[in-house]
C-alpha cells in the first residue's frame, strides 16, 4: 500500500526547500515503509490529502491549507469514541495510524501528532510529496 509525506510550513516553500526522499532513510525506511520515492503527481496527491481533511472542515487556498478551530475535535471525534469503546484493544493504533498521512514540518510526524499540535485558525504551505510504501 502507498501512503505520502506531506510537507508543510508556516511559510510559503520554494523548490529549492522542498523535502527529498534521502531525508527519510534513517529511520522510516525499514520501519515504517518498505521505500520512499518522490512523488509521480503532487497536484492530485494533494487534493487526496485535502479532499480527506476536508471532511474534518479544513479548506485548501489556493497552495496552502487552513485548519479553522474546530478542526482538532471534528478530527479525532470519531476516533476518540471508538478509544472509549475498545480501550483495553489496539490502543497504540487508535492514537497514531503509523501507515497514514505523514507530515513534514521540520520533522517528520504522523499526521495524528501534527493535528494535536495544531492551535487553530493556522494555514500552512505545501511544498514536497514525497511516496512512500509499506
Amino acid at each position: 500500500m502507498h501512503s505520502r509525506i506531506i510537507q508543510l510550513s508556516y511559510q510559503p516553500i520554494t523548490e529549492n526547500e522542498y523535502i527529498t526522499e534521502e531525508l527519510f532513510y534513517d529511520w522510516f525506511v525499514g520501519t515504517i515503509a518498505d521505500y520512499v520515492s518522490p512523488t509521480v503527481d503532487r497536484e492530485a496527491d494533494i487534493d487526496w490529502f485535502t479532499r480527506y481533511l476536508s471532511y474534518f472542515g479544513a479548506e485548501r487556498k489556493g497552495n496552502a491549507i487552513y485548519f479553522p478551530d474546530n478542526f482538532k475535535e471534528n478530527y479525532f471525534k470519531k476516533r476518540l469514541e471508538k478509544l472509549k469503546d475498545r480501550v483495553s484493544n489496539g490502543l497504540v493504533q487508535l492514537i497514531n495510524d503509523k501507515y497514514g498521512f505523514y507530515v513534514y514540518l521540520d520533522y517528520l510526524m504522523p499526521l495524528d501528532d501534527f493535528v494535536r499540535k495544531l492551535k487553530g485558525n493556522e494555514t500552512f504551505y505545501f511544498g514536497n510529496i514525497i511516496d512512500y510504501h509499506f
